[in-house]
């Protein structure tokens, strides 16, 4: 199974905690494909990119086992893996906003990952990921919270479903976050 989310979510520590629940391995996408040498900084847009997406699916395809809790913003590596399940984390931007200022991201960067999770961007790449697939919001959960009400529902394909539309959620705020991004991201070099 797979879970989802833009960056600041929570993605790698629910995975973890669930995995552990489930007694299955965590597959930290991330960390394998900079294990593997297929990430390659790009400093100015402060993120990673994959060096060769082909060689990082087919390299990812041949490490997963039968069994596991994966977790990763590039849902487009799974594609036709055949996911049991696909559990999309969502977080309220304004939320992510604060925790990516925190950790001391550049601005642009910090509105792009919240205009994403605004705009829905991982939850509609997720879409044909699996026949299962939940939005769960995370912005009043703990990431304890969160894996044990996953494990709990997850074996019976049972879990309540968030239906989350920040546009309409945050209102005049999401249209200030939109603009706000556009000012960030026009000052980029």
């Amino acid at each position: 199974m797979l879970v989802a989310g833009t960056p600041g979510v929570g993605k790698t520590t629910v995975a973890s905690i669930l995995s552990k629940a489930l007694n299955v391995p965590h597959v930290d996408v991330a960390s394998l494909l900079s294990a593997w040498g297929l990430l390659r900084p790009d400093r100015r847009r402060f993120t990673q990119e994959i060096v060769d997406v082909d060689l990082a699916v087919t390299r990812l395809r041949g490490y997963l086992p039968r069994s596991f809790v994966a977790d990763t913003h590039v849902v487009s590596l799974f594609r036709g893996v055949g996911l049991d399940a696909v559990v999309v984390l969502r977080r309220d931007p304004r939320q992510l906003l604060a925790e990516l200022t925190g950790r001391g991201w550049p601005e642009p960067k910090v509105y792009e990952n919240a205009v994403a999770e605004l705009l829905d961007v991982v939850y509609a790449e997720s879409l044909d990921l699996s026949t299962y697939l939940v939005q769960v919001d995370v912005s009043n959960r703990t990431p304890h919270h969160t894996a044990h009400m996953l494990a709990d529902c997850l074996p019976r394909l049972e879990c309540p479903n968030d239906e989350v539309d920040w546009i309409e959620r945050l209102g005049p705020d999401a249209h200030d976050m939109l603009l706000r991004y556009e000012a960030a991201v026009g000052t980029q070099p």
